[in-house]
């Protein structure tokens, strides 16, 4: 499961992984298993979702100003 959401590994690719380590496993099992965990986990995601949205000390926005250069500027700087 970390491999697929957590190094956005596709499935193929971690079952000729499996299959190098001496596994045999399809990828409609990889399929089935990412799915089945998906179903079970929708309730902590919602309520992950729901602290961190009803937290007012949580959601951060950056509204930090950037830069802009102008073409003169950047000409004069070598850019």
């Amino acid at each position: 499961m970390s491999d697929k959401y957590e190094y956005h590994l596709p499935l193929e690719r971690q079952r000729r992984k499996m299959e190098a380590a001496g596994l045999d496993v399809d990828v409609k099992t990889l399929y089935t298993l990412c799915s089945s965990v998906a179903e079970h986990m929708g309730e902590v995601i919602k309520g992950i979702r729901d602290d961190i949205l009803n937290d007012f000390c949580a959601v951060h926005i950056d509204e930090s100003p950037w830069l802009i250069i102008s073409k003169s500027i950047a000409d004069k700087c070598g850019r």
